[in-house]
This record gives C-alpha cells, structure tokens and sequence, in this order.
C-alpha cells in the first residue's frame, strides 16, 4: 500500500478532473467564471436592483482589466524575475484581484466597504467550490451516461 486516500472509483475520478483542468482549464474558467461570478453577485448585492445581464457585463468588465494585469504585470515579473516563487507572484495576484474587485463593486453597488470585502471574499469561494462541482460533476455525469 502506497499510503493513496484516493483509491478505485474516487481516484479515477479525480485523475480525469485533472486531466480535464490541465487540457481544458483556461477555457472551462473563461466561460465560467464570469457567469458564476455574475450570479454570486446577483445573489450577495440583491438589493442593488441590478439583473443578471447588468452583473455580468460588470464582471466581465472587471475580470477582463483584471487578466489583462496579469498579463502585462505579473506573468512578465515571473518571466524576468524567475528567483520569486510562483506563489508568491500569485499570492500578489490574487491580492490585486481582491483589491480590484472590491474597489469595483464597492463603486458600482454602494455599501460598506468592509462589508464588499466580506461578500467579495465569499464570492471568490463560493466560485471556485462550484467550479470544481461542474468538473467533477461533468465527469461523474459522463461515467452514468457511457
């Protein structure tokens, strides 16, 4: 015994998964995310009075200016400075985004900024554990059909 929780089923599953995430991960994330991003939104700024369609050009608006730093910024501090771990340049990423994000819904919804962070927080959760549920979803799904 190799010391693996994952076993038989569950430890096919989870190969697939992550086979699936390394081929198909950046377009599964560009259809995604701002869809889930936008219902999160809808769902944590209800009272704002906005639709659907109106979150999800905000958010498509706003992950489009956040990508786009990634790519002049971050992924050329990781290309000339390869000595800072990746996780580190992430960690600032994500940060950034946190940033970002808050600043534009705080702007765009009008409360309180402590409280935006807050919600902004659990939309960032809440979309990556229901973007690992469509995967594996998917993935189970395929199995019961073929």
């Amino acid at each position: 015994s190799s010391g693996n929780p994952y076993t038989g089923q569950g430890q096919e599953t989870y190969n697939e998964a992550m086979g699936i995430m390394n081929e198909q991960g950046k377009i599964i994330s560009l259809v995604l995310m701002p869809l889930l991003i936008s219902l999160f939104t809808r769902l944590f700024f209800y009272k704002s009075k906005n639709n659907l369609a109106e979150n999800l050009v905000l958010n498509s608006m706003v992950l489009g200016q956040v990508y786009l730093t990634r790519i002049l910024i971050f992924i050329p501090a990781f290309v000339l400075f390869p000595e800072i771990p990746i996780y580190i340049n992430d960690g600032l990423f994500h940060l950034v985004m946190l940033g970002y994000l808050t600043t534009a819904y705080r702007q765009f919804f009008r409360n309180n900024i402590f409280i935006t962070i807050l919600k902004v927080i659990l939309i960032i959760i809440l979309f990556i554990m229901f973007f690992w549920v469509f995967v594996y979803g998917y993935v189970i799904i395929k199995h019961m059909i073929f």
